[in-house]
């Protein structure tokens, strides 16, 4: 029997996520939620619906002018994977916009 490290475990966790191409380029709608700004500038939140949630990171590079706060219905694009120090999944976004607006 081979016993895994934590470490290998969520390294291919990581790896399978990031080989799907659905998770690699997905849209998502939702409302933001818990909204903070490191001092990097990247913004962590969560979206939500009425039956769950996601954590989403955007970092400072993708931001460009964007305003966002708590409880504003977004359209987000981005990838899913996990942040291996953590272990967390998570949303890493590269656009987004209000709900409504169209994606072209």
């Amino acid at each position: 029997m081979k016993i895994y490290s934590v470490a290998e475990v969520t390294r291919y966790l990581k790896e399978f996520l990031e080989a799907d191409g659905l998770l690699a380029d997905l849209w998502i709608s939702g409302e933001v939620s818990n909204l903070t700004e490191s001092s990097a500038g990247h913004l962590y939140f969560t979206l939500k619906d009425e039956a769950s949630q996601l954590r989403c990171v955007l970092f400072h590079r993708a931001r460009l002018s964007l305003t966002m706060e708590s409880g504003t219905a977004v359209v987000a694009h981005g990838r899913i994977s996990i942040y291996e120090v953590s272990g967390n999944l998570q949303f890493y976004v590269d656009v987004v916009q209000p709900e409504g607006v169209g994606i072209l």
